[in-house]
């Protein structure tokens, strides 16, 4: 399931549904740099994106970190980042 494109390609698990909203909704931006993916969002929001994206365990994500408007996400490779954010 790619980031982006998180509506077109969802289960109907109550995890996918949030994270579609989530991504859909707050996050402004998605970048991704060698093994990583930055995800950008409104201030005070990144933490309950971050409670989405590893409740819905993506493939390819070793895990996650919030800040207050910035979410690193941590791949297991450049690919698996190109991937989960296409």
């Amino acid at each position: 399931m790619a980031l982006s494109n998180i509506e077109k390609h969802y289960n109907k698990h109550p995890e996918d549904l949030r994270l579609q909203r989530m991504v859909g909704e707050l996050v402004d931006s998605i970048e991704v740099v060698n093994n990583f993916i930055v995800l950008r969002t409104p201030s005070g929001i990144a933490r309950g994106v971050t409670v989405a994206l590893d409740a819905a365990e993506l493939k390819g994500v070793a895990g996650s970190l919030a800040g207050d408007d910035t979410v690193f996400v941590m791949c297991y490779s450049s690919i698996d980042a190109e991937n989960v954010a296409a």
